[in-house]
């Protein structure tokens, strides 16, 4: 049981980190563009 409740913790926090970083990407594109266009 701890073992596979550690493993998922491992893999929920590297599918955490990756999507943190996506969002990141990604929301600093979509903030830049939606901020443009609110200027406008």
């Amino acid at each position: 049981m701890s073992s596979s409740e550690e493993s998922l913790e491992i893999v929920g926090t590297g599918i955490a980190i990756l999507a943190f970083a996506f969002f990141i990407v990604n929301g600093g594109t979509a903030n830049d563009g939606m901020g443009t266009r609110t200027e406008n």
